[in-house]
């Protein structure tokens, strides 16, 4: 089944089940594969296109989370410092004694063991509190649990991570985005409400009520809340704010590749081993490989992202009514599985004498021997006198593969050719295995 027609299914599965008035999604596989459709309405007269506006909710944690550790890469605050060494001293008067104890590192990655909400009844009211209001509501939180004690999610904690940003910096939670990720990435769709330049192209929210589609308006600010669930964005920007944590962009790299790696790595993994907390991402495993996900769902919106960095692979889901939470990460995982496993290695390399044109025999800088065999449009790494070592080799770009497993596992295999279209070596990471035919 093509890519295509797994996406149309998808999508024909929810039109059918009526969840979804307006949907876009992405998917990528490297720099040079991508896959977007755009579906259903986004308002009354407009149809969804790839600049359409959507609320992501709490897809904004991930943005909030590359604020904090650019601020740790400036030497300008340190992850395992305590929180109250950057709120001030009348915010911290009469706080919990355990706000001594939890971290910056901690919040981010849900380990603070902080309650999931303010004291306040914001999601009913639509009344958010503002700065001075969240700070003094929080001498009357008292965390459920000490901190590392397990992963639990916290709005609360990432509102107080925004203000962190704002002592920082000395500036808006807003300016401190836009300056160090809007303006750098070049993200024309993507901020806050009280911004009226992004109210253009906006999605309308859907809710279904007595099994009939209705508008729902909700436009409100969520002021201290908003670096935790408060950001808009289009499908597009999204992508390009994604692909830095694969190392695929082609926009200034405004996170270095060991802080990304920090943030993908898990700070707590549950008993059964299912599911781990990162920092601002969750991640499971699919096929053996881990994908590092996010979701979002604010009254009238959905929104999903998630990458499998071994793949370099990217998807993203944005649609303007509310769904099943968990039928939509099912949805998305499972999907994930079908591309990695089924339709996109079969479309990359999609021919028998395609393959060939890599298979040979290979000496290793340090005199071993490895073989490249194909089998069908399939290629696979083997090792002479060791029958253990078969590793599949993915295509993800021209003459470019990545190692799935093994001793090189996520790292590229990058093969050269001579004028006459001979395979003369191949570079794995940096080590350099060279064709045996022309030694």
């Amino acid at each position: 089944m093509e890519l295509n027609d797994l996406i149309e299914g998808f999508y024909e599965e929810q039109r059918v089940l009526g969840d979804y008035p307006g949907l876009s999604i992405a998917i990528q596989l490297g720099p040079k594969k991508t896959f977007l459709k755009n579906y259903g309405t986004c308002n009354k007269h407009q149809k969804v296109n790839s600049n359409t506006i959507f609320r992501i909710g709490s897809l904004t944690k991930i943005f909030t989370a590359v604020l904090l550790l650019q601020a740790r890469d400036s030497k300008l605050c340190s992850l395992d410092d305590s929180i109250v060494k950057y709120l001030s001293s009348a915010s911290t008067k009469g706080l919990h004694k355990d706000f001594n104890r939890i971290t910056i590192r901690q919040i981010v990655s849900h380990l603070s063991g902080l309650p999931r909400e303010a004291p306040f009844d914001y999601w009913r009211t639509r009344d958010f509190p503002d700065r001075q209001q969240f700070l003094r509501c929080l001498n009357s939180v008292k965390p459920v649990y000490p901190p590392l004690h397990m992963g639990k999610y916290s709005n609360l904690g990432y509102a107080l991570l925004g203000i962190i940003l704002e002592n920082i910096y000395g500036k808006d939670y807003f300016e401190i985005l836009e300056e160090k990720i809007i303006i750098p990435l070049n993200l024309r769709e993507t901020g806050f409400y009280k911004d009226k330049k992004y109210r253009k192209n906006y999605a309308n929210g859907f809710e279904k009520e007595n099994n009939k589609i209705v508008k729902r308006s909700f436009t409100s600010d969520l002021k201290s809340l908003a670096p935790a669930g408060g950001m808009y964005s289009s499908i597009l920007d999204l992508m390009i704010f994604l692909n830095i944590h694969t190392g695929t962009s082609q926009k200034p790299q405004i996170l270095c590749q060991t802080s990304i790696q920090e943030m993908q790595n898990p700070m707590w993994i549950s008993s059964d081993f299912r599911s781990s907390v990162c920092m601002g991402w969750w991640a499971c495993p699919v096929s053996g490989l881990k994908l590092l996900y996010h979701g979002g769902s604010i009254n009238s919106f959905s929104s999903f992202m998630g990458l499998v960095p071994q793949l370099r692979l990217c998807v993203i889901f944005l649609a303007n009514m509310r769904c099943d939470y968990n039928r939509l990460i099912n949805n998305i995982i499972g999907f994930s599985k079908k591309i990695d496993l089924n339709s996109v290695e079969a479309k990359m390399v999609n021919a028998e004498e395609d393959a060939t044109r890599y298979a040979g025999n290979y000496l290793s800088p340090i005199g071993d021997t490895f073989y490249i065999k194909n089998k069908g449009h399939l290629l696979f790494l083997r090792k002479k006198g060791d029958p253990k070592v078969k590793i599949e080799l993915i295509h993800t770009d021209e003459n470019v593969f990545l190692m799935r497993d093994g001793f090189l596992c996520g790292e590229e295999l990058r093969f050269h050719f001579s004028d006459d279209g001979m395979c003369e070596f191949f570079f794995a990471g940096s080590m350099k295995f060279i064709n045996k035919i022309i030694m």
